[in-house]
C-alpha cells in the first residue's frame, strides 16, 4: 500500500473514531449499553471503514507499538472483522445477547484508543464528583426544629 492510500484509509478510520467523541463525552465513557452509540457508531459502520482498519492494522502496529500495548485482543478481533468482511456473515447483530458483537465492540474500543493516541487527541471524560452530605450537628437540628415549631405556632395563633 502506498503512502497516499494509507493516509486515505487512516483518515476513513479516524473520521469514524471522531463520530464516537460526542457519545463518549455525553455518556462520560459509559457507552456499552447506550442504544444511540451502538446504532450510530457500531451497527451502521460501513464495510469500507472495517476494511480500512484491516488494511492499516499491521502498518500501525509496526510503526506505533506503544499505542497497541494495552490491547491484547486487537489482533484476534481484527481477524474476526476481516473474516466477517470477506464472508457472508453480518458484522454485527443488533440487540444480540449471545456475544456475537463482542469482538467488534472490543475492537472498536481498542481502535478508538489507538487512533486517539496516534493522533494525540484523547477522549475526554469528566471527573465524577462525589457528593458527601455532612451530617448536621445537634445544634443545627434543634435550630431548624425551633424555626419550624415557631412557623407552626404562628399558623394557629
Amino acid at each position: 500500500m502506498n503512502e497516499q492510500e494509507f493516509v486515505k484509509q487512516f483518515d476513513l478510520v479516524n473520521n469514524w473514531v471522531n463520530t464516537m467523541r460526542p457519545h463518549w463525552r455525553h455518556l462520560n465513557g459509559d457507552v456499552h449499553n447506550d442504544k444511540d452509540f451502538w446504532v450510530q457508531c457500531i451497527h451502521t459502520v460501513k464495510p469500507e471503514v472495517w476494511s480500512a482498519w484491516v488494511s492499516i492494522f499491521h502498518t500501525l502496529e509496526e510503526s506505533c507499538p506503544s499505542a497497541f500495548a494495552g490491547h491484547s485482543y486487537i489482533g484476534d478481533d481484527t481477524e474476526a472483522i476481516y473474516v466477517r468482511t470477506c464472508g457472508t456473515k453480518r458484522m454485527t447483530i443488533p440487540y444480540n445477547k449471545t456475544g456475537y458483537n463482542k469482538p467488534v465492540f472490543r475492537a472498536a474500543m481498542a481502535i478508538k484508543d489507538i487512533i486517539a493516541e496516534i493522533t494525540e487527541r484523547p477522549f475526554e471524560t469528566l471527573p465524577v464528583a462525589i457528593v458527601t452530605k455532612k451530617r448536621p450537628s445537634k445544634d443545627e437540628v434543634m435550630a431548624e426544629f425551633e424555626r419550624l415549631q415557631s412557623m407552626v405556632n404562628d399558623l394557629f395563633e
